[in-house]
């Protein structure tokens, strides 16, 4: 009898055996038969891309579905790290392009700066958050268009009474963190430096506080968030402008073997409106624009200086408008008007407005001690031994006019052998001259001369901010000079003050960040608007673009070059927008429990920790911490972890009195302000509180517990040594077994 097969199929019609092996073959081509057919009429078409992917981007993407991504440990309030958690500003807006892409991120924490560039470099991380666009680095990295527009600043001892400009660091030990592209710079450009490097900024500022090193030299948001997380009383930063350390523009970098991934990380981008970045802005507190309720907060010592001052003595530009300058009543009007106006709200001082011809006058009214301050001044070198300055508030590029037959200005090599002009004494003379020395400049004694000389043909151009020449050229009513080109060089304008007056330059830098870094533009793009809808030459609607009018007509250049320059101005105008007062509200809300964050935190204990020295009334502090909270998280997750940290501020919230502040300090830590409020009955407060945490039912967790930390204010206190008392007994709650409260004083 003949073996039958192992596997078949029995026909019962013919009987015949059929090997199960040729039935799937038929079955697999029917398959194959079915999927070729067209589609049927009901299907529905596929929707467009709503980022306008492409295929190979898509491709791409669906491939790579995973990231890995460095975050800088201590990039606050940018990027860091806090509980093993990616934090910050750029790390919430790289979930946003993560989540629009369909990709996820995961965020590497173990890698100091160095060795993030390094792995960017061999191709063991994928991207890098908040990197600055070097040329060396473009050898491995490609890069977004910014995401961050931050500055350089300088972190010093507030005892240290050594000029602080980067020239006189020369043979003094000057800190940078290890990698960051400022030590290239400062090698380079200031090789009599001594530098020293840190693995971060914390270990660089305490170094800096111990008196190892001089200054340090990073971000300046980044220093200011660390000396007041810290409280590292006696040091303050500053912002350093000069021509090596400007605005920096900050993208992600991406390894160069991913051009796909950048293409599709830039689109993300641009899809993302203004709306959702100030959100995440103010979230952050980013730019955080206007002033804080309750005034500016100065120290007894400030208010007591510039009570017995009596009066700021201003000297200005008399013809410098739309910036500043007299109307015919010989009152100061103009942008710095409106900003003095502002500070004078905050400081509660009469300004007294001197009379002075010229700036020149101005300026040597400080020199001579009979004025106190200028409002719209620029540091130059040669001011240096007679001003001190605050922080820029107002940034303005620079651009030349010239007669409308010449060819549109793309850069100063097209200067070469031409004679341009600027006023004297200006700092925009000063700082053409260093920038180009090869370009013949001269010094004219104001802008309606210097125009009439270019109508002439005396000069061939003249050089100031866009404001001022567009205000100057529409009164002069020549229709034959307009502005030409844009160059590589920016005004950055704060108040100059008196050199023998820094308390003064200190408390007016403080308003000054007080009013913020957008209400300088806001009222800027103001004065720009008013004074270019009071006429309508043509020359002046060209200055429109930077309030958003595109002019069409006789000003449509041949020059393409030109036209987008004019696109590039009003973009950054417009970006420039009004903040919401829900915005504001959110800005000084923890997001998870709804209680005050960190920062209002601190502004509330300053306000309280001033009232107290003035009327001498109790103020005490709870830090509280949730014990093993840790391993709620890696037991149930974070899901439960987030459950335990609302019902905790829930408790928290509905136990305080209505005088207190609650907030979330961090991570599991909490902080209540207790105002009029005793030590002893502070501590009672804080008893009530740990039992009430213990009863909470979370089931199907297991009870949670907290301690405490309960300090109170005494006479002499700096405002950091109460929190330090309170963080000390909050660890020796922990040692005696933690679910307890301990006071400072046991």
């Amino acid at each position: 009898m003949a073996a039958i097969p192992l596997f078949c199929i029995e026909s019962t019609a013919s009987r015949r055996r059929l090997p199960l092996f040729w039935w799937g073959l038929l079955l697999v081509g029917l398959l194959v038969r079915l999927l070729s057919l067209p589609a049927v009429a009901h299907a529905q078409p596929s929707s467009p891309d709503p980022l306008g992917l492409t295929a190979a981007e898509r491709g791409f993407l669906q491939q790579n579905r995973l990231f890995e991504v460095h975050v800088e440990p201590d990039y606050m309030p940018f990027a860091y790290v806090e509980n093993g958690q990616a934090k910050g500003f750029v790390v919430d807006l790289a979930d946003l392009l993560a989540e629009r892409l369909g990709i996820r991120f995961v965020y590497r924490t173990d890698h100091t700066w160095d060795q993030a560039l390094e792995a960017l470099r061999n191709r063991r991380i994928d991207l890098v958050l908040a990197m600055v666009d070097t040329p060396e680095r473009r050898d491995y990295a490609r890069f977004t268009t910014a995401v961050l527009n931050t500055y350089v600043g300088l972190a010093t001892r507030r005892d240290d009474r050594r000029p602080k400009q980067l020239e006189d660091f020369a043979g003094r030990r000057l800190a940078v963190v290890a990698g960051y592209w400022h030590e290239a710079v400062l090698r380079t450009h200031y090789p009599r430096i001594e530098l020293v490097r840190y693995p971060d900024h914390l270990r660089g500022l305490e170094a800096l506080a111990a008196g190892t090193v001089d200054g340090l030299l990073s971000t300046d948001p980044v220093l200011t968030f660390h000396i007041r997380r810290h409280y590292l009383l006696n040091l303050e930063s500053r912002p350093l402008v000069g021509d090596w350390f400007k605005t920096t523009r900050e993208g992600i970098g991406v390894r160069r073997d991913y051009p796909l991934l950048v293409s599709a990380l830039q689109k993300a981008l641009d899809r993302i409106d203004e709306t959702e970045l100030n959100a995440l802005r103010r979230r952050w507190l980013i730019d955080n624009g206007g002033a804080n309720e309750g005034g500016l907060q100065l120290t007894l010592a400030q208010r007591r200086y510039l009570e017995e001052l009596g009066e700021i003595r201003v000297a200005i530009a008399p013809d410098w408008m739309p910036l500043e300058g007299r109307d015919a009543r010989g009152q100061h009007t103009g942008f710095s008007a409106d900003y003095l106006a502002l500070l004078q709200q905050l400081l509660q001082v009469p300004l007294r407005l001197l009379d002075t011809p010229s700036w020149a006058d101005s300026v040597q009214a400080l020199r001579d001690g009979r004025a106190d301050l200028l409002p719209l001044a620029a540091d130059t070198p040669s001011r240096r031994d007679a001003l001190i300055f605050t922080r820029p508030y107002l940034d303005l590029p620079v651009v030349v006019a010239t007669r409308d037959d010449a060819l549109f200005i793309e850069n100063a090599h097209q200067l070469v052998g031409r004679r341009l002009g600027a006023v004297r004494g200006y700092a925009v003379t000063e700082l053409f001259r260093q920038r180009y020395p090869a370009i013949e400049l001269v010094e004219l004694a104001s802008l309606a001369e210097g125009i009439d000389k270019v109508h002439r043909g005396e000069l061939f151009g003249l050089v100031d901010t866009v404001a001022a020449l567009g205000q100057a050229i529409a009164r002069q009513g020549y229709k034959d000079v307009r502005i030409s080109g844009q160059l590589d060089l920016q005004l950055h304008l704060g108040i100059g003050v008196r050199k023998d007056a820094p308390a003064l330059r200190d408390i007016l830098d403080r308003a000054v960040a007080e009013l913020g870094p957008r209400e300088g533009p806001r009222l800027y793009n103001k004065w720009v608007a008013v004074s270019y809808r009071s006429g309508v030459r043509p020359v002046v609607v060209l200055c429109t673009a930077l309030v958003g009018v595109l002019v069409t007509g006789v000003f449509v250049y041949r020059n393409r070059r030109l036209r987008q320059l004019n696109l590039q101005l009003v973009q950054a105008h417009l970006l420039l927008e009004e903040k919401s007062r829900e915005l504001e509200r959110l800005s000084v809300t923890d997001r998870l429990t709804g209680l005050y964050n960190r920062l209002k935190i601190e502004e509330t204990f300053d306000y309280e920790w001033r009232r107290e020295k003035r009327y001498q009334q109790p103020l005490s502090l709870i830090l509280l911490d949730l014990d093993h909270f840790k391993r709620v998280n890696d037991t149930y997750g974070h899901q439960q972890g987030d459950r335990v940290l609302c019902a905790v501020a829930a408790v928290l919230r509905g136990r305080a009195r209505e005088s207190d502040l609650v907030g979330r300090w961090g991570g599991e830590e909490y902080m209540i302000i207790c105002p009029g409020t005793s030590l002893d009955e502070a501590r009672f407060l804080a008893l009530s509180l740990c039992r009430a945490i213990a009863g909470l039912d979370l089931a199907p967790l297991p009870p949670q517990t907290a301690s405490f930390g309960v300090a109170t204010v005494h006479p002499g206190d700096e405002q950091g040594e109460v929190f330090r008392r309170a963080d000390r007994a909050l660890y020796r709650a922990k040692e005696h077994g933690r679910n307890c409260v301990v006071a400072e004083y046991e």
